[in-house]
């Protein structure tokens, strides 16, 4: 049931070069079984697929938890729209399972083959769609967690928040009641300019177009990496047939796209930020982050951008993650603020989860140095099970700036649009290289001696 890490660097070192010494691993293969194991363990740090750019699964002399064999996808309810998974469900998985009913779980995550359901709500992930399906606390009916008396709990609408975005602090997801849609079909156009204004103006008028669900940011450099002119690129996804490229096309240029971080991690820029910045602030973001050489790509329809870094560039990254702060953006907005971002928590976010860490693991069994530091210093009476929350500001808050925030996007887009049919900028209609949509088996090497452990324990990207 529980073993020594020794030999297990994927458990010892993670994407971002923070090692950590963990006590052993435990890889649960039953939700009674990983119940036995947080009874008889003092500290555990959780782990799905172990994709933390932030340190989110850093151990520090505990005990951690594999969660990869919870991966069962235990009912589908057609009628209801609804599924009921384990916390080790891939999301590219659930949607191949989901096919034949013709529903999908529509969050797309930057990594889909590698990404775990558990892991995407305790980050609160939103994927490349958000503009059309917000994040991952939209799509929670309920839980089943496992708290720090080895409890299994279920959990309900008025305490999801207690759960989702607190990155592991407060207990292991083990199940989850998810909403679904029905299965679309979608289709992709790409655009290229070699002018930021023009990219601006595109976005801004395709966001009002009800029927794109993503706008897909690449720069230069990496577009070129990628197969393409060294130009702005732009992929535009639709949920109706008004995309050039369909069917295996369509496949072919998502796979495409796809592989973005692993070209630049390959060009030694495997350290990666997500950052999300107001509409009325990209151009000045991206300007910045040009003079500042530093590689990036976007789903621009809602401002998020993943900024890459080499991993000597410490300074560079804090700084970057600065001027995110100065224009009112939010650091760690896809990722999580794991180890390393915890000073970029605003100062009112930080009281609540404290508050929450309180209320669900006043023992600090859980992920410690995440998020927050130890706080049982304050002597918080034990409860005996786990509390009805009643009110839950956390995540209310959050929703707010985020409604705020589209309203003022809506706005500022219908200011800038002028009504008028002439095309924006070019449209792509074939590559100008030949696209190159698999990694050669070296490339593979060399991207996992980069980031250590990322494909660890999980299939790499189709």
């Amino acid at each position: 049931m529980i073993k020594q890490t020794k030999g297990k660097i994927i458990y010892e070192e993670n994407i971002n070069g923070i090692k950590s010494k963990p006590l052993a691993y435990a890889i649960p293969e039953s939700i009674e079984e990983a119940q036995a194991i947080i009874k008889a363990n003092q500290k555990i740090t959780l782990r799905g697929s172990g994709i933390s750019f932030t340190g989110g699964v850093v151990a520090k002399n505990s005990l951690i938890i594999d969660t990869s064999k919870l991966d069962k996808i235990i009912d589908i309810n057609s009628g209801k729209k609804t599924v009921l998974v384990e916390a080790g469900v891939l999301v590219s998985d659930l949607n191949k399972k989901l096919e034949p009913h013709q529903l999908e779980f529509p969050i797309e995550p930057l990594f889909p083959g590698l990404e775990t359901l558990g892991g995407m709500l305790a980050k609160n992930s939103c994927g490349s769609r958000e503009i059309k399906y917000n994040k991952m606390m939209n799509w929670v009916d309920s839980l089943e967690i496992i708290n720090s008396h080895g409890e299994l709990v279920k959990v309900l609408k008025s305490e999801i928040s207690d759960f989702v975005g607190m990155e592991g602090t407060t207990g292991l997801i083990v199940r989850a009641s998810l909403r679904l849609t029905n299965k679309k079909i979608r289709t992709i156009s790409i655009l290229k300019s070699g002018d930021l204004a023009e990219i601006f103006k595109a976005n801004t008028k395709l966001r009002l177009n009800q029927y794109i669900c993503s706008i897909d940011f690449i720069d230069k450099d990496i577009s070129f990496l990628l197969g393409m002119e060294k130009k702005y690129h732009l992929f535009i996804e639709y949920e109706n047939d008004e995309g050039v490229f369909k069917n295996k096309d369509y496949l072919k240029f998502l796979r495409l796209k796809s592989q973005a971080y692993k070209k630049i991690a390959g060009e030694g820029y495997y350290l990666m930020e997500s950052v999300k910045v107001f509409q009325d602030s990209l151009e000045d973001f991206v300007i910045y982050m040009e003079e500042n050489n530093i590689p990036f790509f976007s789903h621009l329809s809602s401002g998020v951008f993943y900024l890459c870094f080499r991993k000597e560039q410490i300074e560079k990254r804090l700084e970057a993650l600065r001027f995110v702060k100065k224009l009112n953006g939010r650091v760690a907005y896809n990722s999580g603020f794991g180890v390393i971002n915890k000073e970029f928590i605003e100062k009112g976010d930080l009281e609540i989860i404290k508050r929450v860490k309180k209320r669900q693991d006043p023992n600090f069994k859980f992920n410690e140095g995440i998020l927050v530091d130890d706080i049982t210093s304050d002597k918080t009476p034990k409860p005996k099970q786990l509390a009805i929350i009643e009110e839950t500001n956390f995540d209310e808050s959050k929703q707010e700036k985020n409604n705020d925030e589209n309203s003022e996007q809506e706005k500022y887009a219908e200011n800038e649009v002028e009504n008028n049919n002439e095309p924006i900028i070019e449209t792509v209609n074939v590559l100008t290289q030949k696209p190159k949509t698999e990694l050669s088996d070296e490339e593979k090497e060399k991207v996992k001696k980069l980031a250590s452990g990322f494909f660890g324990g999980r299939k790499e990207e189709e």
